[in-house]
């Protein structure tokens, strides 16, 4: 008998300890740093998962003056365009959030950061090219997937 409480409370405690390290993405983006998301308070960005839910059609004024709002979101991935040239997605894979901040400005080129549990930082996430001057991330299927937007003539510019 002592055997089987054993390991009924073995296994209840296996599944809180993997309950308690899962964060559903919407609990990651609340919980994002203001250092690495200073465009929003974060009643801001509760404000921002509200609309989306409720799937109005309104931007949020952000805190740099220009309307954001989130453009897609699932159990892994949230996108959300903060400008018009300008937009940051997160991905959950395991245990890893990934964090890809997109600039078009004319050509777009992507930062991407791992990180783990508590926003701790990992390590950055490179192209699998290592010629592009502007490579660009984006997530695919749930798997990040990359771009080469480097031009061929001048860098794109005139």
């Amino acid at each position: 008998m002592k055997r089987l409480y054993m390991f009924i409370l073995g296994v209840a405690v296996a599944a809180m300890c993997c309950t308690m390290s899962a964060q559903s993405i919407k609990q990651t983006f609340l919980s994002m740093p203001d250092t690495l998301c200073p465009f929003f308070s974060p009643q801001q960005r509760l404000q921002l998962l509200r609309l989306y839910d409720a799937q109005a059609p309104d931007s949020l004024v952000n805190l740099f003056g220009t309307k954001s709002k989130i453009t897609f979101l699932t159990e892994q991935q949230l996108t959300m365009s903060i400008t018009n040239d300008v937009e940051y997605q997160l991905l959950q894979k395991a245990d890893t959030t990934y964090f890809i901040q997109t600039v078009c400005a004319p050509i777009c080129s992507s930062v991407v950061k791992a990180y783990i549990a508590n926003w701790m930082y990992v390590g950055r996430v490179n192209a699998p090219f290592n010629d592009a001057v502007f490579p660009k991330a984006e997530i695919k299927d749930g798997e990040l997937q990359w771009t080469d937007c480097t031009p061929t003539d001048n860098l794109g510019f005139k």
